[in-house]
């Protein structure tokens, strides 16, 4: 249900949309990762030896969303 202020009514709050990589791709990407490759050489990899399709700018999300969790 909306709040109705004024002749407006305001909508709730949108949830953020789901991760894009589900937990085998990020457990690829760790993996990828701990040969000490750069993002574009993981994102290529997940592609051409995978055939998994995801967007460079989720792994670089996932990359940086890991790297504060480790710090």
């Amino acid at each position: 249900m909306w709040a109705r202020k004024g002749p407006h009514r305001t909508r709730p709050p949108t949830r953020r949309p789901a991760s894009a990589i589900n937990d085998s791709t990020r457990a690829l990407i760790d993996a990828i990762l701990a040969e000490h490759l750069d993002l574009r050489e993981v994102w290529t990899r997940l592609m051409d030896d995978h055939d998994i399709s995801v967007s460079y700018s989720s792994i670089n999300a996932y990359f940086r969303s890991r790297q504060g969790r480790s710090a």
